[in-house]
């Protein structure tokens, strides 16, 4: 009769073929998760450079065998020279060391029994003091007194044994001494031979030493097996060879929300061969810095352990991939290349995103406000210079540039010199007239090209110049394009856009003496108000 459980309310057998389903899932999932978790983008990177190593050490060894090969040859003989000496002398050296042996076993045995008898001479020193102490005194018929002793003889036995002990002990140790030494010097001469042919093939060896541990095809089977297992997942704690690689730069702090931390750098986890000059025609982003002599280098004025590299060209030092570490396009078409190349976007919320190439300078300011004038800073002192020359701080704030004050030319009186209609032209495109005129280029740029805006710029042009002709102007503007300037506006632009961050204009007056000088122009000039008490 067959039996059916009618107590369930599922089928048993497709619950199973669920769960054996939602099982391999579940495995292929954690599998695909521990792969995604160990698929670092700076792992590629190390596993490339791993690449370019042996390459470069292969290079570098051929190098070096040529360099060697023709005095090699006499070194190495030199060295079998004296080996061959030595093997010459190889039975008496190993009958002096069988006699060693021999002696070494004579001295272990004397040196027991000395210590031996050390202890118990030790003990019957702590019983016969102890006596001398704590002894009663006898007294003579005669009234002198005197003082027996019972371990007196026992002690004095003991210390004569011991001295013959240790004049035993101490004879083997002579001649263990002097058969060592005997050995030593018969192996001098190779000895030294050795060394100078190990001194000569230093390099050679080093690099022999090198390619051993980074190519598997020259290690042995156990080695690679060990190489390969010290970076799988969990296992990878045991001095794993692709590893993050950081650095504290504890000198410079970095601004978490109140609190500031020691800036923690990772950049070599890819840029590998930043500091060694062997890479500097490799490809990025293993080639080397480009002035050793000043940056990264441990013999620089900037050394990587006490700077690290987001010091001086920002960015986010713990990323650890191109995106996370925030750098930043020099040029339209780089940009298009990196999002190509590496899905590359713009970190939003990063204050400080790495400086593009052409910009690195700039970070040196950071340090070097108070003397930017340095080894490898052209662009960072023609800026600076820039700046100073053209005003450009009169307008936009640099908070650690301080403002000088320098103006361009007084705008007083502008319409006795100047026809209107070329003071609007200059207005709107003075490059037009000046190639190398130091005065913005306000209007028609690319953002403010469109119709609409071109004409609402029209309109703010003839504004600012009717504005700086209080008095009218013999000459009215052409009428073809149909603006009329209002001074009143003229003026809300003239003060908003900036004008006066270079250029001053009459509005009041001080008499000095006979003279009637402009106030904003005294102040310009001179940095201060001038004394007006004595003027009636």
């Amino acid at each position: 009769m067959e039996y059916k459980n009618d107590e369930r309310y599922w089928n048993i057998k497709l619950l199973n073929k669920w769960f054996a389903i939602s099982s391999i899932l579940f495995l292929l999932s954690y599998v695909w998760m521990f792969y995604h978790d160990n698929d670092d983008e700076f792992k590629q990177y190390q596993r490339e450079f791993r690449k370019l190593e042996i390459e470069v050490a292969n290079k570098k060894l051929e190098n070096a065998l040529i360099s060697v090969q023709d005095e090699r040859s006499i070194y190495e003989e030199r060295y079998n020279l004296e080996l061959e000496k030595y093997n010459n002398q190889i039975e008496e050296i190993d009958s002096i060391k069988n006699d060693l042996e021999y002696i070494k076993g004579l001295f272990y045995k004397s040196n027991m029994d000395y210590l031996f008898k050390k202890a118990e001479f030790d003990e019957l020193k702590y019983l016969y003091e102890d006596e001398i102490v704590h002894s009663e005194e006898y007294h003579s018929d005669d009234g002198h007194h005197k003082k027996e002793y019972e371990y007196e003889d026992e002690y004095n036995f003991a210390l004569d044994d011991m001295n013959e002990l240790k004049l035993v002990k101490e004879r083997y140790e002579l001649q263990v001494l002097d058969i060592e030494s005997l050995i030593k010097e018969r192996g001098t001469d190779l000895k030294k031979k050795e060394d100078e042919l190990n001194e000569y093939l230093k390099e050679v060896d080093l690099l022999n030493n090198k390619i051993s541990k980074l190519d598997r095809t020259q290690m042995s089977y156990l080695n690679q097996l060990g190489d390969l297992v010290r970076d799988l997942p969990i296992l990878d704690f045991m001095d794993p060879y692709y590893k993050v690689n950081q650095v504290v730069a504890h000198d410079i702090k970095y601004d978490v929300n109140f609190a500031q931390v020691p800036s923690v750098d990772r950049c070599t986890s890819c840029h590998l061969g930043i500091s060694n000059p062997d890479y500097k025609d490799a490809p990025q982003p293993f080639t080397s810095h480009p002035d050793l002599d000043l940056f990264v280098s441990s013999s620089s004025h900037h050394p990587f352990e006490q700077y690290g590299c987001t010091s001086c060209h920002s960015g986010r030092g713990r990323g650890t991939g191109f995106v996370s570490s925030v750098h930043m396009p020099g040029s339209k078409e780089q940009k298009e290349e990196w999002e190509e190349k590496y899905n590359w976007k713009k970190m939003h919320h990063w204050l400080q995103p790495m400086l593009p190439t052409k910009y690195t300078q700039a970070g040196c300011f950071k340090c070097h406000e108070a003397d930017p004038i340095l080894d490898g800073g052209d662009k960072l002192a023609l800026g600076l210079m820039l700046i100073d020359k053209s005003g450009c701080n009169n307008c936009h704030h640099i908070e650690s540039y301080q403002a000088m004050g320098k103006s361009g030319p007084p705008l007083t009186h502008l319409d006795e010199k100047l026809d209107k209609e070329w003071v609007k032209k200059w207005i709107k495109d003075p490059q037009s007239f000046r190639y190398n005129t130091w005065m913005p280029h306000f209007f028609d740029q690319p953002n403010n090209s469109d119709e609409e805006s071109i004409k609402r710029n029209n309109a703010e042009i003839y504004a600012i110049t009717q504005y700086l002709y209080p008095d009218g102007d013999k000459d009215d503007f052409d009428n073809s394009e149909k603006y009329i300037g209002n001074a009143e506006n003229g003026q809300k632009l003239f003060n908003a856009v900036g004008c006066q961050g270079c250029h001053v204009i009459e509005t009041e007056s001080v008499a000095l003496g006979d003279v009637d000088v402009p106030y904003e122009m005294y102040t310009s000039k001179y940095g201060y108000e001038p004394d007006t008490s004595g003027v009636g």
